[in-house]
């Protein structure tokens, strides 16, 4: 193989390594055979660098929530989905959306990073929102205030927390490759689209109801949430741009 090749391989084994979907058993076997092929064609990272491979598409996504203001509950789910995801950062605000002659203020969490990745996290955390909701709004009638709000909050806390204990689990090389990515996100954020985050609360409100916290802490331990549900609806993408191309 030529040089060029090799650097190809390379990238796609370490891409691989970074892929959330892939078992550690894959990841670990990625940046073996990566390894290898460095030591053998004496190739450095520096020579992996972004200028030599075929530019990254970067771009932002925004993700609604249902309230006026920034739920804890969906701040904590933000974080989760950008752990998941890997490769993109999120950040909180306000905006509002036009529904006919109707304008509402809603939370809005934007996502920031490779275009691939904001759309599967901006899908991602419409669909954990509408799961926790409708858990929520059947057992306590509520989603943002009273029990509701309390459920949703130990459900979100429990999501974040398994993302927070999985990345610990990668492997040096592989978390190394993910914070590498994040870096570059937010130099884009702020040199491209000219965004300088700044720390921000959300908000809880209310009364803390400590049973239906527990119970959405148990159901979040439960949920489908991480590498096979991300997979999910990547592949749905894919399918639904296939069919957009043939038709």
């Amino acid at each position: 193989m030529n040089e060029q090749k090799v650097k190809d391989r390379v990238r796609k084994l370490l891409n691989l390594a970074e892929n959330d979907a892939a078992s550690e058993g894959e990841i670990q076997n990625a940046m073996r055979a990566a390894q290898a092929y460095m030591d053998e064609y004496h190739i450095e990272r520096e020579d992996l660098r972004e200028d030599d491979a075929k530019p990254v598409e970067m771009r932002e996504g925004q993700a609604y929530g249902g309230s006026a203001n920034v739920a804890r509950w969906e701040g904590w789910l933000s974080l989760a989905v950008s752990n998941v995801v890997g490769t993109v950062g999120v950040y909180s605000g306000k905006s509002t959306r036009r529904n006919g002659f109707n304008v509402k203020t809603c939370g809005t969490f934007t996502f920031y990073g490779p275009a691939e990745d904001v759309r599967i996290a901006c899908e991602l955390f419409e669909e954990m929102v509408g799961v926790i909701s409708t858990m929520a709004a059947g057992l306590y009638s509520g989603v943002y205030r009273g029990e509701g709000r309390s459920y949703c909050e130990g459900f979100s806390l429990e999501l974040h927390r398994r993302t927070v204990q999985q990345g610990k689990q990668r492997s040096e090389k592989c978390t190394a490759i993910v914070v590498r990515g994040q870096a570059v996100a937010r130099h884009w954020l702020e040199r491209v689209a000219g965004v300088k985050l700044r720390s921000r609360g959300v908000g809880g409100g209310g009364k803390h109801h400590d049973s239906a916290h527990e119970n959405g802490r148990s159901d979040g331990r439960s949920a489908e949430f991480g590498a096979k549900r991300r997979g999910k609806i990547a592949g749905g993408l894919k399918q639904l741009r296939g069919g957009a191309q043939a038709g």
